[in-house]
């Protein structure tokens, strides 16, 4: 078997294997499978060998494998590894969905602006120990990290562009608009750049 399914079987024949295998009667596996291949959006190959699957099918087949016994609990390994940017949207997006259900899903992933799209809380982990844990904000501001503001003025044939650093980014665009309104200027464009989470974990896995 292939990661714990067998390439002959269909994906609706897998599922309900592993719907029997979590004690489900076969009437409830069958039901359980249907409605999973529907919630994946592979129930048009649920008859499809798995063999046939491409790596974006199968990622979404194992999310539902994991679901067969309505865990409250989802553990995903690398979820999107190895996928096209569509599988890999659909499968964050599936994620969500899961989210919005209720569940706990308990997500590794070294894809880190992937993880800070998808999770309310991630834990930075070096030499097998929890280095920082909180949500992807607050590790950043706990870091210090600071946040990138450009501000282009109205009417300035330069382009010029105001750019500033701080790790309060509310408070100081609020003093710099006074400011330039205070000037009698405007602004045509302004941008907010956030620090990454890839920066934070680099900051704390190098000590």
């Amino acid at each position: 078997p292939d990661k714990g399914f067998y390439s002959r079987l269909s994906g609706f024949e897998n599922l309900v294997y592993f719907g029997r295998l979590y004690g489900l009667n076969r009437g409830k596996a069958e039901e359980r499978a249907r409605e999973l291949l529907r919630l994946v959006n592979l129930d048009w190959a649920a008859n499809r060998p798995y063999e046939e699957y491409s790596l974006g099918m199968r990622a979404r087949l194992s999310i539902a494998r994991a679901l067969i016994h309505d865990p409250p609990v989802v553990f995903l390994d690398e979820p999107t590894i190895g996928l096209d940017p569509v599988s890999s949207r659909s499968i964050r997006d599936l994620i969500k969905g899961l989210k919005r259900e209720g569940r706990a899903i308990l997500l590794t992933s070294h894809n880190l602006w992937e993880v800070e799209e998808v999770c309310d809380r991630v834990g930075i982990i070096g030499s097998g120990k929890v280095l920082m844990e909180g949500s992807p904000r607050d590790i950043k501001d706990r870091l210090g990290l600071r946040y990138v503001i450009e501000i282009e003025i109205e009417g300035d044939s330069k382009g010029k562009v105001i750019r500033v650093e701080t790790t309060d980014p509310v408070t100081e665009l609020k003093r710099i608009m006074n400011e330039i309104e205070g000037n009698g200027l405007r602004i045509s464009r302004m941008r907010v750049n956030e620090p990454s989470l890839e920066e934070a974990y680099i900051r704390v896995v190098s000590g």
